[in-house]
């Protein structure tokens, strides 16, 4: 896995050439609708990204309201003490809660999502 930062062209031509992986060779009328499509996608990934990033931020910042909204998970959270280091134990779970616990092994080893 490649460190860099998130490029939605390159994700939504991922995408499209899926289902269409030569387009660029398409008559221009037929490319001309893959390339409409391809920019749809990346328009709804920006979208759903910026509102996990939005929850995200909101709640890193205030758990008290995260457990309001969300109950089910106050005893856990509480059982985290949010304070000094234990606070980056729930950033860490923050992160896999926000983005669906999406294997987040950056660091190459056996730990996955952090923990």
């Amino acid at each position: 896995m490649k460190r860099q930062p998130l490029n939605l062209e390159e994700l939504a031509d991922e995408i499209i050439r899926i289902e269409y992986p030569n387009y660029e060779i398409y008559h221009p009328h037929l490319r001309a609708s893959v390339l409409a499509k391809r920019e749809r996608i990346k328009e709804i990934i920006q979208r759903h990204i910026k509102m996990a990033c939005s929850f995200y931020l909101h709640y890193s910042f205030d758990s008290v309201s995260f457990r309001r909204k969300y109950p089910a998970y106050n005893d856990l959270i509480r059982n985290m003490f949010l304070f000094g280091a234990e606070r980056l134990e729930y950033i860490y779970w923050l992160v896999r809660f926000t983005f669906g616990c999406l294997d987040l092994n950056i660091w190459g080893d056996e730990k996955s999502c952090w923990r």
